[in-house]
């Protein structure tokens, strides 16, 4: 299960093309493509003085045009516009700052709302617009959409959101005050691989040789290119401590560095992050906001809280026409892992056209009839339509942990509880789940029952179908020998094969929580040894639905690697850590502690 960082980078730009290649609400166009003006590397002015290499394609025809500006880390090079400019639109494409033929240095998220604030301002003020700007994109180009937002530019008419972070460090970095480490970490070492540095080959071997110990220097010179090496040091790297220091990720330079600080320190500080995080700043956005998410996608559950809090908390514009469709899919906006699922693709194009042509004009269509959440429920071909989350009709079920697997009543045992140890060393491997750069969606989970430190609860076979719909949370009573540790939680679909044979479980979804974190990561709360505390575990929301005969499961673990980073169960400041230690750890589930968790089945 080894990162493939290629594959990573090529689903970006995939989802980039066919994004900007779909079609579009006609408008006065040519027809032919020789009316269609290219104009490459326009180096666009910021307001410090450093330029942005932007490509406009723009009908032929005199006239002004409404624009759809796309800024992008991943190759503006790499898009083909030809069918949005016959549908009448002005199609503006801009590499980020320090990324391909764009001046500056590129830092994670940084930038992005001065920039695209001022990109906004220049390419309304061109000849060939009519002053409307319109934004399109998905995962960090959703991104360089939904800050500069935070700004109110006054030329931003709407903008298309598809798995969208909210640079939240709660949701974007962290997860139950765990490191979200597969996906910073591999995302920053893959982004790495293609800075600016690396197209001026001004990597050496030399450079990279001391990054992972095991790796000869006659496999760093020997056949091959140098980017897939660097590539297989970044496989080797994740288990390195600490976590702060920067191995592959310093081939990108000091904007790459300076990104890897402050992830490490919003740990403790995220308030480093404010001018980017668009979740805490929903009150300043005043702009239409269509948000796609995937229940399986990194940023599931920052999308679903970005929307709710727009439609209560943005500006008109966003109050009124915030709309989120989320389905079972995972990032790049393709089908689930094992589950198979509608395809993404289709549904942002059939929206798409819709959309576009409401903002670009200002003239009421079906989006004003469009219900404010289109949810796709997993499993089923059930579609719901609501204005809420969970929605209206989905009403609240407990299962209760006890020795006889998951029930709806609470045990009357004195003394109940499971326990297991936790070796870092060993930690249990991530099989699936809302990753980015390792295998993702629904996967088979029952290698797991192997292992001795992954607690399964397993509920009697289902009656009928449940259709589970809305946010998931665990309410753990536990206890641990260390000062500190994680428990991980997830819930599972189990085939009616399973307890035989040992089939198919999969996973619906997880979270976990550290211990030193449950009550906010603003304190450090460790634990005396064997000392009970109560944690509430946050699994994010699904929509899935659990089939007759299939059995709902729950495993409970202290690791899920590299999803998450290790807790080394230690009291040393999270992130600088090297020295790892075991522990016991157990989960109690008697009438004193009735640990439980928490689901929404959906029963109109």
């Amino acid at each position: 299960m080894n990162t493939d960082l290629r594959a990573l980078r090529r689903q970006a730009l995939l989802l980039a093309v066919w994004l900007l290649a779909s079609s579009l609400p006609a408008q006065q166009a040519a027809t032919q493509k020789s009316e269609i003006v290219f104009e490459k590397n326009v180096m666009v002015p910021m307001r410090d003085g450093v330029r942005l290499a932007t490509d406009l394609y723009r009908p032929a025809a005199d006239g002004k045009y409404p624009a759809i500006l796309m800024r992008t880390p991943y190759n503006k090079d790499a898009q083909k516009h030809d069918e949005m400019v016959r549908k009448g639109y002005v199609l503006v494409s801009q590499d980020c700052r320090g990324r391909f033929a764009s001046e500056g240095d590129f830092k994670v998220f940084v930038n992005e709302g001065p920039d695209g604030c001022d990109t906004i301002k220049w390419t309304a003020e061109q000849p060939w617009c009519n002053g409307k700007v319109l934004m399109t994109g998905g995962s960090y180009v959703a991104s360089t959409q939904i800050i500069p937002a935070i700004y109110t530019p006054p030329n931003l008419e709407a903008l298309q959101l598809i798995v969208c972070p909210a640079m939240d460090p709660k949701f974007t970095f962290y997860q139950g005050g765990a490191f979200r480490h597969e996906m910073l970490q591999g995302w920053m070492i893959g982004m790495a691989l293609s800075s600016q540095r690396m197209q001026r080959k001004e990597v050496k071997v030399g450079e990279i040789s001391a990054l992972v110990k095991d790796v000869k220097m006659s496999e760093l010179l020997g056949p091959g290119g140098l980017e897939k090496k660097l590539m297989k040091i970044g496989d080797r790297w994740r288990k390195h401590l600490p976590l702060t220091e920067y191995g592959p990720i310093g081939i990108g330079g000091k904007g790459y560095t300076d990104t890897w600080d402050m992830v490490m320190q919003g740990w403790y500080k995220p308030e480093i992050w404010n001018p980017a995080n668009a979740y805490a700043a929903v009150d300043k956005i005043d702009v239409p906001c269509l948000f796609l998410a995937g229940v399986y996608d990194i940023f599931c559950q920052e999308d679903i809280e970005i929307w709710k809090a727009l439609r209560e908390r943005g500006g008109p514009k966003a109050r009124n026409n915030t709309y989120l469709i989320l389905g079972p899919w995972r990032h790049g906006g393709v089908p689930t892992g094992d589950l198979k699922a509608p395809e993404p693709m289709k549904i942002i194009s059939d929206t798409m056209d819709a959309w576009m042509g409401r903002w670009s004009t200002g003239k009421p269509n079906e989006v004003d009839n469009w219900p404010p959440l289109k949810c796709y429920v997993a499993n089923s071909d059930l579609i719901i339509e609501d204005d809420c989350w969970p929605p209206k009709a989905s009403k609240p079920l407990r299962l209760y942990f006890s020795e006889d697997g998951l029930t709806r009543e609470k045990t009357t045992a004195e003394q109940s509880f499971s326990s297991f140890n936790y070796d870092p060393a060993n930690p249990v491997p991530t099989l699936g789940g809302c990753n980015l750069t390792i295998a993702n969606g629904m996967r088979n989970h029952a290698s797991l029952l192997e292992r001795e430190d992954v607690l399964v609860f397993d509920a009697p076979p289902l009656e009928e179908d449940v259709n589970v719909v809305g946010r998931v949370t665990a309410d753990l009573y536990v206890k641990t020998t260390g000062p500190d540790t994680d428990f991980t939680v997830m819930l599972l679909d189990v085939h009616p094969d399973d307890v035989e044979k040992l089939g198919y479980r999969g996973n619906v979804c997880d979270g976990i929580q550290r211990l030193r974190f449950r009550n906010g990561t603003q304190q450090e709360s460790f634990v005396e040894r064997n000392q009970i505390v109560n944690i509430k575990v946050d699994l994010w929301s699904t929509a899935f639905c659990f089939k007759k005969g299939h059995r709902m499961a729950v495993h409970v673990s202290s690791s899920n690697f590299p999803r998450f980073d290790r807790n080394l169960n230690t009291d040393e400041k999270c992130g600088v850590g090297t020295k790892a230690r075991k522990v016991t750890n157990t989960l109690l589930h008697d009438a004193e502690h009735p640990s439980s968790i928490g689901l929404y089945v959906y029963a109109p």
